[in-house]
């Protein structure tokens, strides 16, 4: 894709780090069903809600009225938060969104970067489809696919220490981003006017 090529055929991109070197990567709570309720002030985020789109998917989520007492800070979500399915269909990489409180689940990661500035950039790498493919292979082996925190801060990523180079890659690709977006929009305007033109066309 576009980001792959922007980011890993880059000749201003050529140092090689690991993601370890600038963030860690933290582990989601282990929620109770029985705690689920069917009107609550905070979503539970799973796997299920991270769908390597740019933002999670929050259409269903389970609904908790009050957060465990021995729940980590990390794990209550802040926007933009990058949050990596680590069973299943693995690799996959999301931000989370700012329209409601969100908790972080088990097996959802939180890559946490030590540097605020990197974000936009190390989202677009995990975005690329190299890094899907690196955790698949991490996961091989095993009846359900499942990564961990090694496999993740392992990973190998281009780099450069010119902070302009970065913004000015991150910038680009976060363009596209924005126009996918808009499109979708459009599109889910002429779905949703055709559906409604063919259900009067059979009345």
């Amino acid at each position: 894709g576009i980001a792959d090529s922007i980011i890993w055929s880059n000749k201003n991109l050529s140092k090689r780090i690991r993601l370890k070197d600038i963030g860690v990567l933290k582990n989601g709570y282990a929620f109770k069903s029985s705690t689920y309720v069917s009107d609550g002030k905070f979503s539970i985020i799973t796997i299920s809600n991270v769908t390597g789109q740019r933002y999670i998917d929050t259409r269903q989520c389970n609904l908790l009225m009050a957060i465990p007492e021995d729940l980590q800070s990390h794990q209550i979500l802040k926007t933009n938060d990058i949050l990596i399915s680590l069973t299943g269909n693995v690799g996959r990489v999301s931000l989370c969104k700012e329209d409601r409180k969100y908790l972080l689940n088990q097996r959802v990661g939180l890559f946490d970067i030590n540097e605020p500035s990197l974000h936009e950039y190390i989202f677009q790498v995990l975005s690329c489809h190299r890094f899907v493919q690196s955790m698949e292979s991490a996961a091989q082996g095993a009846a359900q696919m499942n990564i961990g925190k090694n496999d993740v801060e392992n990973f190998s990523l281009p780099f450069t220490t010119d902070k302009s180079i970065l913004n000015n890659v991150s910038l680009c690709l976060r363009s596209y981003d924005i126009k996918i977006e808009q499109e979708k929009r459009v599109l889910q305007q002429y779905n949703l006017l055709k559906h409604i033109f063919l259900k009067n066309l059979f009345i």
